[in-house]
């Protein structure tokens, strides 16, 4: 080949490898991105999956987060390695119920979301069904007796609230009753409005201190 046809060969070469990498580097984070949402639709949708997080790098899916049984750990095992794309599972999740103390467990549990009510009501919503799965799993294998304490905001008459308060604290108790804890071990009390975390002039500060807290006995915590 003479010398300057192997010069344009070269400089062709050149051209057409830097572009093939720019445009490989420019696709990267948008296949990165389409992974990361795959491996979220995947896990979030999934039965006792709600509290399993996902995190892509590369090709390696990361399962981090808390799950009721090895069946559940198993299934978002399953679905990652389905992904197309995913080449690795890196499985952290965690069983509630033997990672922890029952006092840290339960605070952690009422940390990732509320047992919510219909308004004015002890019926509890269907929405913290999950919650209260994963409540009565760690609940069970506590040593001694937990409390359930009930609150509400400062809205209203202060002996509805303390009623309501009562009323719902032994809805929580019988739903844990019904998903295989031992009656004795629970009891449940309420405050009504009377001990506020927050400002119940705000309607943020009225939402969070209308709660259900759990205290354990010493001993098991």
């Amino acid at each position: 080949m003479e010398p300057n046809k192997f010069y344009i060969f070269a400089v062709g070469i050149s051209a057409f490898v830097v572009l093939l990498w720019l445009a490989v580097g420019n696709a990267a984070p948008a296949i990165q991105e389409q992974l990361a949402q795959a491996a979220h639709d995947a896990i979030s949708k999934a039965e006792d999956l709600n509290w399993a997080e996902t995190t892509v790098d590369g090709q390696i899916l990361e399962l981090t987060g808390y799950v009721p049984d090895h069946f559940a750990q198993q299934r978002a095992q399953e679905l990652g390695a389905a992904i197309p794309g995913i080449t690795e599972i890196d499985n952290q999740l965690k069983l509630v119920g033997v990672t922890g103390g029952c006092q840290e467990e339960l605070n952690h549990m009422l940390s990732q979301e509320k047992i919510q009510f219909q308004v004015a009501s002890h019926s509890i919503s269907k929405h913290s069904d999950f919650l209260l799965k994963m409540l009565a799993i760690v609940a069970r294998n506590c040593a001694t007796g937990i409390q359930i304490l009930g609150h509400t905001d400062s809205a209203g008459n202060a002996q509805d609230n303390l009623r309501l308060s009562i009323r719902r604290a032994e809805a929580v108790r019988d739903y844990l009753i019904r998903s295989g804890v031992e009656a004795h071990l629970l009891q449940a009390t309420g405050f009504g409005d009377s001990k506020p975390i927050y400002d119940n002039s705000t309607p943020e500060g009225r939402q969070r201190n209308r709660r259900i807290e759990f205290v354990v006995s010493s001993g098991s915590a």
